[in-house]
């Protein structure tokens, strides 16, 4: 009982946090451009996007996972030093890097999710990555794809923004304190704080690298069809 009180107590404290959170925490969509432009790939819209070579995409969204990756796992393994009493902040740090993560991986195919709609989806999408299982053997993206495909009957794209937040603080909640109940032994706790924030953050970037693939891959091709459909009639 108290460990069920316990971990309600910090579902709501991670609920009230990410209220604070959705408010607060935009990326400048620049920021992204300027690394697209390193890589070569200039452009004015962000919906130009849809005629890059897709590798080049692809290349830029696992630059920013890996990046991630090794940046929560080194986090994960300071914090867990400090046992139990430091898993809320190292919670709230988690979201944040993965809701920045999914921003870059949504504007590096295309989508710039600065009005309200884009936002939620961002948050929408990672409430999709918490469904499911975790990653499985073979290919990553394509285990993610059917994933989802089964993680859209439980988020509705009209579920308000308070029962959102508080499903994504919940299972964030559940999955931590399944994998790290072993974090109040401050030794063991850094090296599993490390390797949880590590395998998090790989799951949710590689869904949420799914997920804006294949919206990219439905609006390159609608794209194309309407190019194919303007073009004069004898034109190859």
């Amino acid at each position: 009982m108290a460990v069920e009180e316990a971990q309600g107590r910090l579902v709501a404290a991670l609920d009230e946090a990410l209220h604070k959170l959705y408010d607060s925490l935009w990326l400048d969509p620049l920021l992204v451009k300027s690394d697209l432009e390193k890589r070569g790939i200039f452009f004015r819209s962000w919906d130009a996007l849809f005629a890059v070579p897709l590798p080049l995409l692809d290349a830029q969204a696992k630059s920013y996972l890996d990046h991630e990756k090794a940046l929560n796992a080194l986090r994960g393994v300071g914090l867990g030093t400090g046992g139990a009493l430091l898993m809320l902040p190292d919670l709230e740090e988690l979201v944040r890097s993965a809701i920045l993560l999914i921003q870059k991986i949504s504007l590096t195919y295309g989508f710039d999710p600065s009005n309200e709609a884009g936002r939620k989806e961002i948050w929408r999408v990672l409430a999709l990555t918490l469904t499911g299982e975790d990653l499985l053997a073979g290919d990553p993206l394509s285990v993610s794809a059917r994933l989802f495909e089964k993680s859209r009957e439980k988020i509705s794209e009209n579920m308000g923004l308070t029962p959102l937040l508080r499903f994504i603080a919940k299972k964030i909640v559940w999955r931590f304190v399944k994998r790290r109940v072993i974090q109040v032994v401050p030794l063991f706790g850094s090296a599993v704080a490390g390797f949880a924030n590590y395998r998090f953050i790989e799951e949710i970037g590689t869904k949420a690298q799914s997920y804006y693939r294949s919206k990219h891959l439905s609006c390159r091709e609608a794209v194309e069809r309407e190019g194919e459909s303007g073009r004069p009639e004898g034109e190859g």
